[in-house]
């Protein structure tokens, strides 16, 4: 598949800046462990607080209007982090199969009701799927 911004429409690009020096080594390490101070935890170590503010909305439809796809397409969010996107294809495409793989308990645990049967528990090598697509 192409490349294409799907961020163009995000909402305060200066939130998105990062200054130099601002994470330290051990901020990095702490980072690789993608657990609670990685996503909800100092913006040091990550995403300093990860939360569904409504922007996903426009990604999801930006996908389907780029890649045309219909409002019952196959899609496997792979990294799906919290399942904040696939949250908001379901909400807009609820006929849609979407499922996600995330390699982090942490997001999985925080992910909302409604989808976290929706994201499963895998690397990114053996994905289980193998009969879905």
């Amino acid at each position: 598949m192409k490349e294409f911004n799907l961020l163009k429409s995000y909402p305060n690009k200066s939130l998105r800046k990062v200054s130099n020096n601002f994470r330290t080594i051990k901020n990095r390490i702490i980072a690789t462990y993608k657990d609670k101070r990685f996503y909800d935890g100092s913006r040091n170590n990550g995403y300093g607080g990860y939360i569904n503010d409504g922007r996903w909305n426009k990604v999801a439809q930006n996908i389907f209007n780029h890649y045309k796809l219909k409002y019952n397409s196959k899609i496997l969010h792979i990294g799906c982090d919290k399942g904040y996107l696939i949250e908001s294809i379901k909400e807009l495409y609820p006929k849609s199969i979407v499922y996600g793989v995330e390699n982090s308990r942490y997001p999985i645990g925080c992910s909302s009701k409604k989808i976290k049967k929706l994201i499963k528990f895998s690397d990114y090598y053996n994905l289980p799927f193998k009969k879905f697509f």
